[in-house]
């Protein structure tokens, strides 16, 4: 059974990445990145392959490879551009990108479908766990834009406002169908 996970965030792969020795210190048995795993930021996937290259070449990050079962689910940065959601042009090439530096296998459903989430059990019938990873980003509908500065009406602040629309979604149909199978 699986006794030991770790969860971490927000690797800026351009910067010093001192944390890996914790982690190790940890001696996790599966790691979940849980998103922001790189900051690429673009839209040209020559660029983004690039953000993950990075990553990948860590020592830290290939010891952890080693030593622990790595499972992954991305956010907006690993998407590809900041607060993304299924506007976004390069959600195919991104997530094909994202699939390969993850190590999913041919046989993966994700390698034939729209979205990354996949669900997986560890460990033996009874004592498993189930790790489920949600894709809130490829079916998300886009945000709504305040316009102006302040607090709007439902008292939220930041760029975004609410968006009122009942069609609006983050998982998108598919995923829902999935989720409630799991």
């Amino acid at each position: 059974p699986i006794s030991r996970i770790a969860f971490g965030s927000c690797i800026r792969q351009t910067e010093p990445m001192n944390f890996w020795g914790g982690i190790k210190a940890s001696d996790p048995e599966l790691f979940v990145f849980l998103g922001d795993n790189v900051y690429g930021d673009t839209r040209d996937m020559k660029k983004l392959q690039q953000t993950y290259d990075i990553l990948g070449a860590e020592t830290g990050f290939q010891q952890l490879r080693e030593m622990a079962e790595l499972r992954a689910v991305w956010d907006d940065h690993d998407y590809g551009e900041n607060d993304a959601g299924a506007e976004y042009p390069m959600k195919k090439a991104s997530q094909a990108i994202f699939l390969d530096f993850w190590q999913a296998p041919e046989k993966d459903p994700r390698r034939g479908r729209e979205g990354t989430y996949t669900a997986e059990f560890f460990g033996p019938e009874d004592q498993r766990i189930q790790l489920i990873c949600l894709d809130t980003r490829y079916f998300r509908s886009p945000l709504v834009k305040r316009g102006f500065k302040g607090k709007d009406v439902e008292g939220s602040t930041g760029p975004y406002t609410v968006n009122a629309d009942p069609s609006t979604t983050i998982l998108g149909e598919p995923q829902w169908v999935w989720l409630g199978e799991q």
